[in-house]
């Protein structure tokens, strides 16, 4: 529902990315997709959790240290009213689990807003809400060490191949920052981790 399958078949570049409304994940779903280019060779390892609150106990176990968490957003939830459920639940499990993580936020479905200034307008309430939670729990404890927040949103439809490319851009420039912002970024997997994976 939130778009999270369809902006994943998107960053995959695959034909038709738009996922049927009754093609939502069931627990987990597990994918190599190749984010290349002529510079940089990156494979994006997802791990694409049901959204669905039946499945937040399991979801602890993929949170890990040195990860990239990206948080799909569906602009018609982003809203007061939504928030807790949208995004501020996700954010809760990710500054109990793994503090310090590094999360980027995908809005998605924006072709549902009658032009880019309202998906701007989107953009910046939902950082201002992030940023208003994450000083909320500084403010109760001054030693928490707070969640990386990508300092943009991605706004993204996949009516709108340039809005996907662009996301794409994003996170390969993200990926390759210097120094890494992410620990996992240039490391050679483990043969066990490689054979754990083709189990999966």
């Amino acid at each position: 529902e939130a778009g999270k399958m369809s902006f994943r078949n998107a960053l995959a570049r695959r034909p038709d990315s738009l996922q049927p409304k009754d093609g939502r994940t069931i627990h987990l779903d597990v994918e190599q997709i190749d984010l290349s280019d002529a510079d940089t060779k990156l494979q994006l390892n997802s791990f694409d959790l049901g959204g669905q609150g039946l499945y937040a106990a399991v979801q602890l176990l993929f949170i890990t240290i040195g990860s990239l968490i990206i948080v799909v957003v569906p602009v018609d939830r982003a809203n007061d009213a939504d928030f807790y459920l949208a995004v501020e639940r996700h954010l809760v499990l990710l500054q109990n689990r793994n503090p310090g993580a590094i999360v980027v936020f995908v809005l998605s479905k924006i072709d549902l807003l009658a032009d880019d200034s309202e998906v701007g307008l989107k953009c910046s309430w939902l950082l201002e809400k992030v940023a208003s939670k994450l000083a909320l729990w500084r403010k109760r404890n001054k030693h928490l060490k707070l969640l990386h927040i990508d300092g943009v949103v991605l706004p993204v439809s996949v009516e709108r191949p340039d809005t996907v490319e662009g996301a794409r851009d994003a996170l390969v420039a993200l990926a390759t920052t210097l120094p890494p912002l992410l620990s996992s970024v240039g490391l050679t997997l483990p043969v066990t981790w490689i054979k754990v994976w083709t189990l999966l």
